[in-house]
């Protein structure tokens, strides 16, 4: 199984967040569950922007240290960053808003790394 470390320092030649604006999905090579690359988000945040009507998908992989958030907490990753929205409602007048879709995927939201 291969696997992923992200880490800040990744994201130094871009200017963040990079603003995805189109269709875009993260997808392992593996069906077997067993096999499916890890990938762990190092809870890096707020570096990516999904525009709306634009889906990031995520498919076959194994997600870890996503979200420094309580587990209470409805699930989301660190890595997207949020619209400067200045009223909450502005979302209902967009056609669609920005979706992450995850299929066969797991957040794994507990992890302890040694």
């Amino acid at each position: 199984m291969a696997s992923f470390i992200l880490q800040n320092a990744d994201w130094d030649p871009y200017v963040t967040p990079v603003h995805l604006e189109h269709n875009f999905t993260l997808y392992g090579a593996y069906e077997e569950p067993g096999e499916w690359p890890l990938l762990d988000l190092n809870f890096v945040r707020s570096k990516v922007m999904i525009a709306p009507g634009v889906v990031m998908g995520v498919t076959r992989l194994v997600m870890i240290r996503g979200r420094t958030y309580p587990t209470f907490q409805a699930p989301g990753m660190d890595l997207l960053a949020s619209h400067n929205v200045n009223n909450s409602s502005a979302y209902i007048f967009e056609p669609t808003p920005p979706m992450v879709l995850a299929y066969n995927t797991s957040f794994v939201f507990r992890v302890r790394i040694n």
